[in-house]
């Protein structure tokens, strides 16, 4: 499941498509989290799906300098390869279907 991180939860307010109860989760994130379904577009790789998301603050945990949000593996389930790779400049991530 994604995790979708905004300076407010306010400024989701136009890509939730629906809220949904809020459910337990394990992991970077544990505990009640709220959920909603979402659309997520990458338009670089002609990616666009509506899907469930965590909506969570992730302002309290210890991400890497320039890395602003966290994905779940139901999530990158999606995509053929995926991956980071950390150099000099700072992270690089990236994310195919398949047909690179």
């Amino acid at each position: 499941m994604p995790t979708v991180s905004f300076p407010s939860l306010a400024d989701a307010d136009d890509l939730i498509r629906a809220v949904m109860a809020p459910a337990p989760a394990a992991g970077a994130l544990h505990g009640e989290q709220n959920r909603a379904w979402v659309t997520c577009r990458i338009t670089e790789i002609g990616f666009q799906k509506t899907l469930i998301a965590i909506l969570a603050d992730l302002e309290p945990l210890s991400l890497p300098e320039g890395v602003r949000g966290m994905v779940g593996l139901s999530f990158l389930r999606h995509f053929a390869r995926w991956g980071a790779e950390q150099s000099a400049d700072g992270w690089r991530f990236f994310l195919s279907l398949g047909a690179d």
